[in-house]
């Protein structure tokens, strides 16, 4: 029976999924904007100017910030659209990420790969985690941690687990799940030589000038749901600077959110890292994660289809306010 139930609460955990079509409302990035040629000749492309690139996890985040910017130029790079133009006077690259760890990974580095992108701002929602925020908050993540690489150790006769003995284990468990370090190499560093990476840093002076920007904006406490219809939040928005952790699992579940906020003591959770290949890439990042539910703490549904559009649309608010501040070079 014990087993039973793990196995049941670990499917209710690692197989809650959300409808895309709910939420992941795709930009219009074609309006007002020129198509450039993104190659020569068969020849790698890239684009040689300083920009700063604003990086967003759903469509209707990132119309928010394309309805804002002027002189726009698509370029498509392997199936995903690039926008570049001004906002807030400065030249940017905007672009989605795609859903999940692996798409927001692999979108990043095809930025870098393609862009002189000089400093990378990350906007997106996320599940909030500490019993502290609420709905509608924004955190401006600090650092990032990875919590869903881990062991799903092996269960011994009298209850406990075999831990093999390479395994680093870095934090308590869930259940038979371990968490373990990432292993990385990075630009400038010995070729091949991985190090253990944890957490991987925010820019100190990308996350100074959010704390900045944050204290000139008012966030908006009332918006429209998915369905266009109007509905306020309880509390009044904030801005705070905290912990993310990020993984491949979309979280609604009290109990494992509680081992999450315990174990890692982080603010939010999403599916979106980008702050992994900031650290490879040695670029300067921030990531702003506005939080549209709580990862299954709240006393009813999950909230997101009533909230998610008051989420974006606070971080884009807080994404051009520190635009405004950033030097592109």
């Amino acid at each position: 029976m014990k087993k039973r139930l793990l196995a049941a609460l670990l499917v209710a955990v690692l197989a809650v999924a959300i409808s895309a079509t709910a939420v992941n409302v795709k930009a219009d990035t074609s309006q007002d904007a020129t198509k450039i040629k993104c190659k020569d000749d068969g020849k790698p492309w890239f684009d040689n100017t300083p920009v700063i690139g604003i990086e967003s996890a759903f469509g209707a985040e990132l119309q928010l910030l394309l309805d804002q910017t002027d002189n726009k130029s698509v370029c498509v790079i392997n199936g995903r659209t690039f926008t570049r133009g001004k906002l807030a006077g400065k030249q940017v690259v905007e672009f989605l990420s795609g859903g999940s760890i692996y798409n927001s990974a692999l979108t990043t580095q095809s930025a870098f790969d393609h862009y002189n992108i000089t400093k990378l701002v990350f906007s997106g929602i996320a599940g909030g985690i500490d019993p502290a925020l609420n709905i509608g908050d924004v955190v401006i993540g600090t650092q990032s941690a990875e919590y869903m690489e881990l062991l799903a150790a092996r269960e011994n006769p009298d209850g406990t687990h075999a831990i093999p003995p390479w395994f680093q284990v870095t934090q308590d468990p869930f259940l038979f799940f371990y968490p373990q370090a990432n292993f990385v190499t990075k630009q400038g560093g010995e070729p091949d030589q991985e190090e253990v990476v944890r957490w991987f840093p925010g820019d100190p002076k990308m996350i100074a000038v959010a704390e900045k920007a944050a204290s000139k904006i008012t966030l908006n406490k009332c918006g429209l749901d998915t369905n266009g219809n109007q509905v306020c939040l309880t509390t009044q928005p904030v801005v705070v600077s905290g912990n993310l952790v990020m993984g491949p699992v979309f979280v609604d579940n009290a109990r494992f959110r509680e081992w999450v906020f315990a174990d890692f003591n982080a603010q939010a959770l999403a599916m979106e890292e980008v702050y992994h290949a900031c650290y490879v890439n040695a670029k300067p990042c921030l990531m702003l994660r506005s939080l549209s539910d709580l990862a299954g703490g709240g006393p009813g549904e999950n909230e997101i289809g009533t909230f998610f559009r008051i989420a974006a649309d606070n971080s884009a608010t807080l994404v051009v306010e520190i635009i405004k501040r950033l030097e592109v070079k």
